[in-house]
């Protein structure tokens, strides 16, 4: 089955100015409390008053994943996103520099990339499914159900992306899709977050918007907070996109 590389963009996040831990209401005396160390020759750590704030990450094969790891190692994830830890943090860095995909459920072919599969965050615009792996093809129709019910419908779309509007969709529910092209069809499932699950998953990405982290290091965030909520298919599209930026 054909596979493409998603183009992942967070629109969330906007440009960055002042002190996060301003933003958050802890000072910036805090935010820069954070110091980076070199514990041992390649591996960047960052101390922090508490333990589970500190990071240590391992030694990338790429001066610019180098980079990326200093600037990640000088950030304080107690401070930038509350509630996500370095542990999370390190784990998905750990993730990027592995060629294998890690947690989650997978199916034995992946459907295309862009197209959800297993846990997924409802919006206030809905959910997103991207067309552009399947193009090519000529996209004829999507059509989504949950048990034998049909919720959602579309024919000949027109454009590389569906929007399922957050109204046909329910929390903690599981869903079932059909996509069909001119060359075949694909299927897929997913389950939709619980609504104390989307709320949280929702707070940590607006705290990450006030963050003064680069772009790189808050797509790390990002993947992180994802993956805290098993949201694996958006942490995989993330990293695949950061492993192709640093040369990983």
């Amino acid at each position: 089955m054909k596979r493409s590389s998603p183009n992942y963009c967070l629109t969330l996040i906007s440009p960055l100015k002042g002190c996060a831990a301003a933003a958050l209401g802890l000072g910036c005396a805090l935010a820069t409390a954070t110091l980076l160390t070199l514990t041992s020759p390649g591996v960047a750590t960052a101390q922090s008053p508490r333990p589970d704030c500190s990071l240590s990450l391992k030694a990338p094969p790429s001066a610019k994943g180098q980079t990326l790891a200093d600037e990640v190692a000088r950030s304080n994830p107690c401070v930038a996103v509350p509630g996500l830890s370095a542990k999370s943090l390190t784990s998905v860095w750990n993730t990027m520099l592995s060629s294998a995909k890690t947690g989650g459920k997978r199916f034995d072919t992946p459907p295309p990339a862009g197209l959800p599969t297993g846990k997924v965050l409802i919006t206030l615009q809905g959910l997103e499914f991207k067309l552009d792996a399947v193009a090519a093809e000529g996209v004829l129709g999507l059509q989504i159900r949950s048990g034998n019910q049909l919720i959602f419908s579309i024919s000949n779309p027109g454009s590389k992306r569906i929007l399922v509007p957050a109204t046909q969709l329910k929390f903690g529910e599981t869903y079932e899709w059909v996509l069909v092209t001119r060359k075949g069809s694909y299927k897929g499932s997913f389950e939709t977050l619980e609504r104390e699950e989307s709320t949280l998953v929702l707070s940590r990405i607006t705290a990450l918007e006030g963050a003064a982290l680069s772009p790189a290091t808050q797509q790390l965030y990002l993947a992180a907070i994802f993956d805290d909520a098993e949201l694996y298919a958006d942490r995989d599209q993330i990293l695949a996109d950061l492993r192709r930026d640093n040369g990983l």
